[in-house]
């Protein structure tokens, strides 16, 4: 059984490496909608700010999808995910809803599921 300390540990870990391996995330405050699109163009996420919607994309038919995470960070560092988000390829987009709170920072992060796939491919902040 982990601890609640080890678990608050292993996610800032988490949250850290994530940052480490894609880059630091471009920080802006959100203005309305937010799109991050992998470099590779085999997906995207949208943060639509009318609702709090995130919708995520498989944009090649390629045999494999993307996923990705909302994280929500703190002013220590640590980030947790607070979302989770995935499209399989099927035809059109799915979509979640997420409230985000006003003066917090989030940043989403977005990734392919085939072979090979990185830990993280993109990152960046949609609200500070």
């Amino acid at each position: 059984m982990i601890t609640k300390k080890l678990r608050r540990t292993l996610v800032g870990a988490v949250a850290a490496g994530a940052v480490v391996l894609c880059g630091s995330p471009s920080a802006h405050a959100n203005t309305g909608n937010e799109r991050l699109t992998l470099s590779s163009g085999r997906g995207s996420v949208t943060h639509i700010d009318d609702g709090d919607h995130f919708m995520v994309c498989d944009l090649k038919a390629d045999g494999a999808g993307v996923s990705g995470a909302l994280w929500e960070q703190f002013s220590d560092g640590s980030a947790t995910i607070v979302a989770r988000y995935d499209d399989g390829g099927d035809a059109g987009c799915d979509q979640i809803t997420y409230d985000i709170k006003t003066g917090h920072t989030y940043f989403m992060t977005l990734r392919w599921n085939g072979s090979p796939s990185s830990t993280v491919s993109e990152s960046m902040y949609i609200w500070e």
